[in-house]
């Protein structure tokens, strides 16, 4: 990576935090934790060794951009990225989800994305539709008696309706399977700062 590139990465980095409980970005107080996350973030997006270090820079902008405008922990959305595509930009699931956060064409429409396969109109999707759902869940009665993320993932897994039916988490293997993911992928994140 250029080092203008670098470190321009660097300040983003330098803005952020979070905890595993909130997911929240005024959490973070210790400006060593901001500077190991760089490392993080670099070494998360070569997972795709088909990556260029453009799209791997830009993916990284966006994160950090809009987990900070919708107030995420953008280690939640990296996280999240990191299950659902492993940071192929032009990632579709035999489902027929697309892009980063593999959005559904439907969800992508309603949100108005127009090109799930662009950067920054899919992490923006992404953002967007944890902040909905989290506004929707942390409001709801569910929210007394089970995690919010819980059920802000599973609604991006299994969808919003799936929750309602089961109120709660969806007895699926794959959204059960889904949560512990992504809360490992966080937790190796964080544990590692």
């Amino acid at each position: 990576m250029k080092k203008q590139n670098w470190l321009y990465l660097v300040l983003f980095v330098l803005l952020l935090g979070g905890s595993r409980t909130s997911f929240a970005l005024d959490d973070w107080t210790q400006p060593e934790k901001e500077y190991a996350a760089v490392a993080l973030y670099y070494n998360g997006l070569l997972r795709n060794p088909s990556l260029t270090e453009d799209d791997a820079l830009e993916i990284a902008r966006h994160v950090i951009y809009y987990s900070k405008v919708f107030g995420f922990d953008p280690r939640l959305i990296m996280a999240i990225i990191a299950r659902e595509s492993r940071f192929n930009p032009k990632a579709v699931s035999p489902k027929g989800a697309q892009g980063l956060g593999q959005l559904m064409p439907g969800t992508a429409r309603e949100l108005g994305v127009t090109d799930p396969f662009d950067i920054n109109q899919n992490i923006w999707g992404t953002t967007l539709y944890l902040r909905r759902n989290y506004d929707k869940w942390k409001k709801s009665n569910l929210a007394k008696t089970i995690a919010v993320w819980d059920l802000v993932l599973a609604s991006y897994n299994a969808g919003p309706g799936a929750v309602k039916t089961f109120k709660g988490v969806p007895p699926y293997k794959e959204t059960q399977k889904y949560l512990k993911k992504i809360y490992g992928e966080y937790d190796a994140m964080t544990n590692n700062q």
